[in-house]
């Protein structure tokens, strides 16, 4: 048996004695050795550190020592090595760093995986024999393995994970089910090929990592910066299972249903054309209203507008909204906006006729607004919580002709005395065909005219990957996909907060296309495309972040950063009176990283210093949060403007 194998099967937490038939005849704990027991998941940061027992006997503490419930050590060491015809040994997963510090590969955290009635991964020990459960700042790599032998390696900067087949748990008693000598065998040969990869890359990676200086940057500040004390986030976050992808689904079809929606279309066919469409969203929004004790208002808003694509003539359009009105007297002007357009296009935009069916391009887009009007007036109308803001969700026209639609949108606030707070465009968001999905969705944010790449717009997606987590939210530091455009343009060059949803990867065979089959490939964008469990995922996205958005204070104004060719930065801004205010976090951020974290928190508006902190080697920003936990955008510092000095002319 290999050392691998008498490695694995030290760390199992139980061991069964056998006899040439296969019965378990007697039953012992195995003692781990102390600091290198297999690790558990740890349940929080407190558990991570002290450590804490689970039913099983393993501990949660990943460096706890295991008291040992069976005989002498002696006897235990004996059993692990035994040459048996079987064995039982549940797998785990474990997670490796590689720390250029010690080079040394480090175990950072593991768990057992046997919730499932499977249990699928092994634990690989580095052969230096190094762990930590704690974190480092050193290279991660990972690695994956099939079954004989590698299947194949993914880039450094992941984890270290290698598997072996599935084995399924007896679930009577809970351990493992036997293995026989070949299985063991076999484990042992693909386990050994891993392990043979794994140094290879681990070689290489700590030769790399020690030709690389690690920073040798001063403290800054030097005593140590502030440990603020960080506020939970809003309670009552929207769960993914109260999304409806039937009525998703539903509403997408009635729009396919109506064949074309192009602007050029008709507007008075009750089933064909832009019209068609119209009607199927409003009916939906009215139901969605009706429901929410009359807090949703739905509004049908007619105007015409002109463009190259109306043929220079004005044409008739129509948005249909739906209105949450906002509960705090301060913050009802404030407006937060989710749209999808309704309209679709076939592979001649000037083509009425042509069917246009559209389910990708932008059904899916308008069923995610709708969707979240249903999900955040269903929690208004039961009582759960009101919006401070006011939220609107769109579904908008004239997209295909020259974002017509979301132009208008924007004049139409301005008309109602909105500020507008942020705009989320959701666009071509319903389809995931890679393996693996569902993916991140990918988020489009433009860097404005703003130097260093602190728009509101980034800001504003910065906020909702803070919100929704890194795990769903893919930021892409664009303003759109190259040569295209969407809805939230307008809205961002016009300097407001606006960001595009859009799914992972795209394919152009099913957008912008007129139905048909050529060469043996489908072209059209049709329902059957989409995947409805990804756009379930990205309408739970946008609601959280609308909620949240809209629960929060007003951000900061006037941000000032001061105290250049001096020790201490100066951060300075200024705020009205909030009774639901609870302070501000002043954020700050190396000026290559693309988030910001908390620096230290103030209860009032003015002006405090960075002792120790330079003006020169971070960004910073403001943002208000709210006693409920809730955070505004962050608002970046404005630096002093000060031109070089300029030479005089010399005296002729």
């Amino acid at each position: 048996m290999s050392d691998l194998v008498q490695e694995r099967l030290r760390l199992a937490p139980r061991q069964a004695k056998v006899n040439e038939r296969g019965d378990q005849t007697d039953k012992r704990s195995v003692k781990y050795e102390e600091g290198v027991d297999a690790p558990a998941d740890p349940q929080s940061e407190e558990e991570l550190q002290h450590g804490g027992g689970h039913q099983d006997g393993r501990q949660k503490g990943p460096l706890a020592k295991q008291v040992p419930r069976g005989k002498d050590d002696g006897e235990n060491k004996k059993l692990r090595q035994e040459s048996a015809h079987q064995y039982t040994a549940p797998m785990y997963l474990c997670e490796f760093r590689h720390n250029p510090q010690i080079g040394a590969c480090t175990a950072e955290r593991g768990a057992s995986r046997r919730s499932d009635g499977h249990s699928s991964e092994a634990c690989i020990i580095a052969p230096t024999g190094n762990f930590s459960h704690r974190g480092f700042d050193g290279q991660v790599l990972r690695v994956h393995a099939k079954e004989p032998a590698i299947g194949g390696f993914l880039a450094p900067s992941e984890g270290i994970f290698a598997r072996i087949p599935d084995l399924p748990i007896d679930k009577s008693n809970g351990e493992s089910q036997i293995m026989n000598r070949r299985q063991v065998e076999y484990y042992g040969r693909s386990l050994s090929s891993i392990l043979c990869a794994l140094a290879i890359l681990l070689f290489a990676t700590a030769t790399a990592s020690a030709q690389k200086p690690l920073p040798r940057d001063p403290a800054e500040p030097a005593q140590g910066k502030p440990h603020p004390r960080i506020l939970p986030r809003p309670a009552g976050s929207i769960p993914r299972a109260s999304v409806d992808e039937k009525s998703m689904r539903a509403l997408i079809g009635k729009l396919v249903a109506c064949g074309t929606r192009l602007t050029l279309s008709s507007w008075d066919d009750l089933k064909r054309g832009a019209g068609c469409g119209r009607d199927a969203i409003a009916a939906r929004f009215n139901e969605i209203a009706k429901d929410s004790n009359g807090k949703l208002q739905v509004v049908v808003d007619k105007f015409e507008s002109t463009s190259e694509r109306t043929s220079g003539k004005p044409m008739p359009l129509e948005n249909v909204y739906g209105i949450l009105p906002g509960s705090d007297p301060q913050l009802a002007k404030t407006i937060f906006i989710v749209s999808g357009h309704f309209d679709s296009r076939p592979s001649n935009v000037m083509d009425p006729t042509a069917d246009a069916p559209g389910a990708d391009d932008d059904a899916s887009g308008v069923a995610v607004s709708v969707e979240c009007a249903r999900l955040l007036s269903k929690a208004g109308a039961n009582g759960r919580g009101t919006y401070r803001a006011t939220i609107l969700f769109a579904a908008v026209s004239g997209e295909e002709q020259g974002l017509l639609g979301a132009t208008h949108l924007l004049e139409w606030t301005k008309q109602q005395g909105y500020t507008v707070g942020g705009m989320l465009d959701d666009d071509i968001v319903g389809a995931d065909p890679a393996p693996g999905a569902p993916h991140r969705v990918r988020l489009f944010s433009g860097n404005g005219e703003i130097d260093d790449a602190d728009s509101p717009s980034r800001e504003l997606a910065r906020a909702v990957e803070e919100i929704d987590g890194r795990p769903a939210i893919r930021m892409i530091f664009r303003v759109d996909r190259y040569g295209r455009g969407g809805d939230h343009y307008p809205f961002y060059k016009a300097g407001l907060p606006a960001v595009r949803f859009t799914e992972p990867l795209e394919d152009y065979n099913h957008q912008h296309q007129t139905p048909r089959t050529e060469n043996g490939v489908e072209y059209g964008d049709f329902e059957k495309y989409l995947n409805f469990t990804f756009m379930g995922d990205v309408a739970r996205d946008n609601a959280e972040a609308l909620r949240q958005l809209a629960l929060a204070p007003a951000p900061p104004t006037n941000v000032k950063l001061t105290g250049a060719v001096s020790p201490d930065a100066k951060v300075s801004w200024a705020a009205g009176d909030d009774p639901e205010r609870a302070g501000f976090e002043i954020l700050w951020r190396e000026t290559t990283d693309a988030r910001w974290t908390v620096y230290d928190f103030a209860t009032a508006p003015g002006e405090t210093v960075l002792k120790g902190v330079s003006t020169d080697n971070h960004f910073f920003a403001v943002r208000a949060v709210g006693k409920n936990g809730a955070r505004s955008i962050a608002v970046p510092t404005e630096i002093e403007r000060r031109p070089p000095p300029l030479s005089t002319p010399s005296k002729q």
